[in-house]
């Protein structure tokens, strides 16, 4: 593995691990942290589109589960040298996704876990990204981009941290305002679980 993949890792883990350890039951929810420049002009990358629909509630037995921690030296040692290679572009995601489900909770019905697997993603696309944030007025109070261009979702991970309330761990790339192409950058969008049973995300 090049040194400068082992750092990226990592750096990635290290905040991953952070964002897990900020969202135990018990804490409250903080803004996630995403740098604000001025972006530029480039074509982003398309929003996926998400269907909020009813989700069962999160079993009592499910919420009250313990979340660990990543552990960065574990992770790198099962993460294959070129997982994280600025080059490998796509290709390598599955990777990712991999060792972020190996060493994240899973204390959700799948079926739910899936769900806000991609309601996570969608609205961190939009953050980063600035399109698709009218799905969310309430989340999103006004316009504004990351000035990343070319971003995707490399891995993502749903986890309860309490009754109605989840966080979804992301990793994700994209080009930088300065022209860099960046891999293993950590995120993660905080979710609650609305009387209708739909989930939205909360800051």
């Amino acid at each position: 593995m090049k040194t400068s993949h082992i750092l990226t890792l990592s750096a990635a883990l290290a905040a991953v691990g952070l964002l897990l350890l900020s969202t135990r039951p018990g804490t409250a929810p903080h803004p996630r942290s995403v740098a604000v420049t001025t972006p530029t002009p480039r074509t982003p990358a398309p929003v996926a589109s998400v269907t909020q629909t009813p989700a069962s509630p999160i079993p009592a037995a499910a919420a009250a589960a313990t979340i660990s921690p990543v552990t960065a030296e574990a992770t790198a040692a099962d993460l294959p040298s070129n997982a994280l290679a600025p080059d490998d572009g796509p290709g390598g995601d599955h990777l990712v996704q991999a060792m972020l489900d190996a060493h994240s909770p899973h204390n959700l019905p799948p079926a739910v876990e899936q769900r806000l697997d991609q309601l996570g993603r969608a609205v961190w696309l939009a953050d980063v990204t600035g399109e698709g944030r009218a799905q969310w007025p309430h989340y999103f109070t006004a316009a504004g981009a990351s000035g990343y261009s070319g971003v995707r979702i490399q891995a993502a991970a749903a986890h309860a941290t309490g009754a109605g309330r989840a966080a979804v761990t992301l990793i994700w790339a994209g080009t930088s305002p300065a022209g860099d192409l960046e891999v293993g950058l950590p995120g993660t969008v905080l979710l609650a679980q609305q009387r209708d049973g739909a989930w939205e995300p909360v800051r």
